[in-house]
């Protein structure tokens, strides 16, 4: 009887799990084929005269998946990225986002936010997506990057719909140049900057919920050989004409 009762439990709960599809099909859906490993896609590209590369095509990834809820709707989120080329030491690439159903007859594509063109994408790449609101989600991409001997590590929060993003807010989770302003001598001043924020989405009965963010300033010690904490501070982010702004302290 014991063991009837739990297979009775898992069947209910097994079946709101929903398995993503595989990469590979995911490309065939987007492009009509992949490359042969079935993990890519490469297609010609003429690039941009502002961006440094050697590279004549584009090579597709699926970067993030997830199951999502949009507008009522049982939706597959996929991102496919290329890198492509470099500026300032920063990664540039174009990544796209697609919105799937799956049906009888298999994936079915629903629709699709493209990128103008290359863009910052960084060393390494991100993305989440988080409640930001009653019935509002916003996807948040990382950008991370070690360019020109500064490390940066950023989040761009922007409200997520089936056929746009639109820009709610920055984060700037970690910022370092003290290589990039290391001092000839170990005991010569060092003015470099260095700075840390997290962040903490404050779920209520609000239409959109509020944003905390923690930050944190350090100062070097001569040489730039070792950082301590200098000052913290902490904000409240509320939604306000179409962007989270700084609440006013009354």
């Amino acid at each position: 009887k014991n063991i009837l009762f739990i297979i009775v439990l898992i069947l209910p709960l097994h079946s709101f799990c929903q398995e993503l599809p595989a990469d590979s099909l995911i490309l065939k859906c987007i492009f009509g084929k992949t490359d042969k490993d079935g993990k890519t896609y490469t297609c010609p590209y003429d690039g941009n005269e502002n961006i440094y590369s050697y590279e004549k095509s584009l090579v597709y990834r699926i970067s993030f998946k997830t199951a999502v809820t949009l507008d009522n709707k049982d939706l597959i989120l996929t991102i496919a990225e290329a890198p492509y080329g470099t500026q300032h030491g920063h990664q540039f690439g174009i990544w796209n986002i697609y919105f799937f159903k799956s049906s009888a007859n298999g994936l079915v594509l629903v629709d699709s936010i493209k990128s103008d063109g290359p863009e910052p994408i960084g060393d390494k790449s991100e993305f989440e997506i988080v409640d930001i609101g009653k019935n509002r989600k916003a996807i948040i991409f990382t950008f991370q990057s070690t360019g020109n001997q500064h490390f940066e590590n950023t989040k761009y929060v922007d409200l997520l719909t089936i056929h746009q993003l639109k820009y709610l807010m920055t984060i700037n989770s970690e910022y370092d140049n003290s290589v990039w302003k290391m001092p000839d001598s170990d005991t010569a001043k060092c003015s470099a900057e260095k700075f840390r924020e997290s962040f903490e989405i404050l779920k209520s009965d609000k239409e959109w919920y509020d944003i905390r963010v923690h930050r944190v300033d350090y100062k070097f010690t001569a040489g730039c050989q070792n950082s301590v904490i200098a000052s913290e501070s902490e904000k409240v982010y509320v939604y306000t004409d179409g962007k989270y702004t700084e609440r006013k302290q009354d």
